[in-house]
């Protein structure tokens, strides 16, 4: 079982895309685990959907695969509660107080990407909906070249 810490999304108007947030605690290695983990149950039918919140860790290679769901880049960065700090009552933080130098990132696996899109393009860049995105042009258009 995935050391996983779950808790609600501030301001979340949508209680379908309340149901699970997986929150990953501590290094690197812990949150390609807990990421891991999560795609896992998802991919197995035993999580219907979840958002991961974690570092936007490029560069590192659990970091690609991220990229395969749907994804919003957050604004304000997210300090993440290691579990010694949990146990002795440490919260999740957004913004100016959060110690991360790394900007964070919310990973969405399920069937409710447009309520994702709603409700994360209001905290973040979501590709495609309110950041660029490529859009490769249909099967035998023209592509003029400058």
């Amino acid at each position: 079982m995935c050391d996983l810490l779950c808790a609600e999304l501030p301001q979340n108007q949508h209680p379908e895309l309340r149901q699970l947030a997986l929150l990953a605690n501590g290094n690197r290695s812990t949150h390609s685990r807990s990421f891991g983990c999560c795609v896992e149950e998802y991919e197995a039918g035993h999580v219907k959907q979840a958002v991961v919140l974690l570092r936007a860790a490029v560069g590192y290679k659990w970091f690609r695969s991220a990229m395969r769901w749907p994804v919003c880049f957050l604004w304000e960065r997210l300090a993440f509660a290691r579990l010694a700090e949990r146990e002795q009552g440490a919260v999740l933080r957004w913004g100016t107080h959060a110690h991360n130098p790394h900007g964070s990132i919310a990973i969405y696996p399920g069937a409710q990407v447009a309520s994702f899109v709603e409700v994360f393009r209001a905290v973040g860049d979501v590709p495609g909906a309110n950041a660029w995105a490529y859009v490769p042009p249909p099967a035998g258009a023209a592509v003029a070249e400058t």
